[in-house]
């Protein structure tokens, strides 16, 4: 079969070539485009021409929808802008009538007095109910229980062991005979108890000292003082705690006729030391 192959332009100017290019024809449409191939042996070049005939009717066949496409688009458009404006016309007409609204509503009136504050009755809060697992009471609401309280035994006080042993100081009072009643005077003793032995020094306002000798049976104590060779002088009384109370015989009283000796109470107290 005779080859027949060759290049031609659709434009108009009919150019034909037999090697591939471009359109060499300035005053043809498709100057510089390329040329189409064909192999028709007539010189017709019928199916080429045909071809671009019907790319082009294709061309105007998709153009049309498009264009069609692009006026729906702008009237929508267009109608939205209105609708819009239509919007904004419809929320001014709105926002212009609100405050006649406003002004034309009348103000609730309350047809009772309102209770004054002081007048309403103070609720307390209540406690929270208290159950018998944690009580071992019956459970309530609102009242708290409170359980009794368990008694707690009071001390037993510790009496400290009666003694003579101490610095005691204190005060004697005469009671007889009548001629040396009423008179007083202080006394001051060192008094050391050893298994119910007394013993220690003593010393008193009239002017008498010695030394002590005596014995303790329970809460009772007799104790003499023995000064300058004479004797006589005896304390006889009991102690409790820090103090010492009883009867003394003491020195002669001159004042009376027969010489006895005066006699009367006395009291003492311990000096604990701070």
């Amino acid at each position: 079969m005779e080859n027949n192959k060759h290049y031609i332009c659709t434009g108009g100017c009919e150019g034909v070539s037999n090697v591939p290019g471009v359109c060499q024809a300035e005053d043809c449409p498709d100057h510089g485009k390329s040329l189409k191939e064909c192999d028709c042996a007539d010189g017709g070049h019928d199916d080429v021409k045909n071809e671009e005939k019907k790319q082009e009717a294709g061309g105007f066949a998709f153009t049309g929808p498009l264009i069609a496409l692009l006026t729906v688009g702008v009237i929508f458009s267009v109608g939205g802008f209105i609708l819009k404006d239509e919007i904004k016309d419809a929320i001014g007409r709105r926002s212009e009538e609100a405050p006649a609204s406003i002004e034309e509503a009348k103000p609730m009136v309350i047809p009772f007095p309102t209770r004054p504050l002081e007048d309403k009755p103070v609720e307390l809060p209540k406690e929270p109910g208290v159950t018998r697992e944690n009580t071992g009471f019956p459970e309530v609401t609102g009242v708290p229980i409170i359980p009794p309280p368990v008694p707690v035994p009071a001390p037993t006080p510790v009496s400290a062991p009666v003694t003579a042993t101490g610095e005691w100081r204190g005060q004697y009072t005469v009671t007889a005979p009548p001629e040396c009643k009423g008179e007083v005077g202080g006394w001051q003793a060192f008094l050391s108890e050893n298994s119910g032995v007394i013993s220690g020094q003593f010393s008193a306002d009239a002017g008498v000292s010695g030394t002590v000798g005596g014995s303790r049976s329970g809460d009772m104590a007799n104790w003499s003082v023995k000064s300058g060779g004479a004797s006589g002088i005896g304390f006889s009384g009991a102690i409790s705690g820090n103090t010492m109370s009883g009867n003394f015989t003491g020195l002669t009283c001159y004042k009376n006729p027969e010489k006895r000796r005066s006699t009367g109470t006395y009291f003492g107290g311990r000096i604990v030391p701070i």
